[in-house]
């Protein structure tokens, strides 16, 4: 079987992260041979190396780094490398230099994660064969904006093992620890508290949600640069007994299940995991008309679709679901089909497996939209 090399420069562990190990598992399980260079001490290498995989720590210190691309043709070399996945900028850069440089050259293919921050065309024209975008708004981007042609960009929504979401039976214990009466309702955010994310807009909007529903509280769940702050302008809004900020944790599916509300009023987003994940729970979705998030949430059937950082905007979709549990269960049960059908693991799988052997055969690249 021919040897993939999945290339990260990122420090930290993520939704991107995640998604290359979840591709790496699934090719390995098929019988491909997978390997993976990355940072000393990142997230992936902590991560990958739990999961068995051979794995070679390389300190990439910036696009133009002469010993970094000597170590990447070394290693192309040596361990025989037939294609090389790359996934943030630098390796992008370092890879794409390294193969050329490289005899037998190995095929090079990047994997863009977001739709902005595109500076120059080099990577993406000259120094990879093929670009996998992991949204239609990522490409769209891409071709009307960079001018990169279509034809070399192929789209594969990430999968999930989406089964781990949907449990038999609603947990109790969590709701029990927050201090939750019975007839609560949770509205929450699954997302890094990064200012993208959006999490200031539902603080605004809670005392318009509240006025209406004051039985509703609010769980954050997850950490990142902003949480000091995201804590301040709860305590400012004197609204610290409704909100629940849990952290980062591990048990997301049945925190998810716990939920009545899933909410993401992002400013920017690519797809959205945790809009996927939480429709898998049968959670119906209030998210910003941003990225790639309405190739998922299809307005007034799976979830309802606002303008970003319209907070009068985001109170009513969250209340007109409040006001209606009917609607809002209907809506839940059509994301979880939708998601089963369109972001199972087993089908981004199917489709990244058929991708790499067409490029290794010399097909081109399948437009798809």
């Amino acid at each position: 079987m021919p040897t993939v090399l999945h290339t990260e420069s990122s420090l930290g562990w993520g939704g991107q992260e995640g998604r290359l190990l979840r591709e790496a598992l699934g090719l390995r399980e098929r019988g491909w041979r997978v390997i993976i260079a990355c940072q000393p001490r990142s997230g992936i290498l902590r991560e990958a190396g739990r999961a068995g995989f051979q794995c070679f720590p390389l300190k990439m210190g910036g696009s133009v780094d002469p010993g970094a691309v000597r170590r990447l043709r070394k290693l192309f070399r040596e361990q025989r490398v037939d294609l090389v996945v790359t996934h943030s900028s630098i390796d992008s850069w370092l890879s794409g230099w390294a193969a050329s440089l490289t005899r037998p050259r190995p095929l090079v293919v990047r994997v863009r994660h977001l739709a902005g921050g595109i500076h120059t065309r080099l990577v993406y024209t000259h120094l990879c064969d093929a670009i996998v975008a992991i949204s239609r708004d990522i490409k769209r981007h891409m071709v009307q904006n960079k001018g990169i042609r279509a034809d070399k960009i192929e789209v594969i929504y990430s999968g999930l093992e989406l089964e781990r979401f949907c449990l038999p039976v609603r947990p109790a214990h969590l709701r029990g620890q927050w201090g939750v009466g019975p007839g609560d309702k949770l509205v929450g955010i699954v997302a890094v508290m990064r200012n993208k994310k959006g999490h200031r807009f539902l603080i605004r909007a809670a005392p318009r949600i509240l006025s209406r529903h004051p039985q509703t509280k609010f769980v954050f769940v997850g950490s990142g640069p902003k949480e000091a702050e995201i804590r301040e302008q709860i305590s400012a809004g004197g609204l610290q007994e409704h909100f629940i900020l849990t952290g980062s944790r591990r048990d997301i599916p049945e925190i998810l299940n716990s939920l009545d509300i899933f909410v993401l009023p992002a400013q920017l987003e690519a797809l959205g995991q945790a809009i996927i994940e939480a429709m898998a729970a049968g959670l119906p979705v209030v998210a910003s008309r941003v990225g790639g998030i309405p190739e998922l949430v299809q307005d007034g059937v799976t979830g309802l679709l606002v303008p970003a950082e319209d907070v009068r905007a985001l109170a009513g979709a969250v209340n007109s679901l409040l006001d209606d549990p009917r609607l809002a269960r209907r809506m839940g049960a059509q994301g979880r089909r939708f998601v089963q059908a369109e972001f199972s693991y087993r089908r981004m799988i199917d489709k990244t497996e058929a991708f790499y052997r067409r490029l290794l055969a010399g097909g081109r690249v399948r437009a798809d939209g």
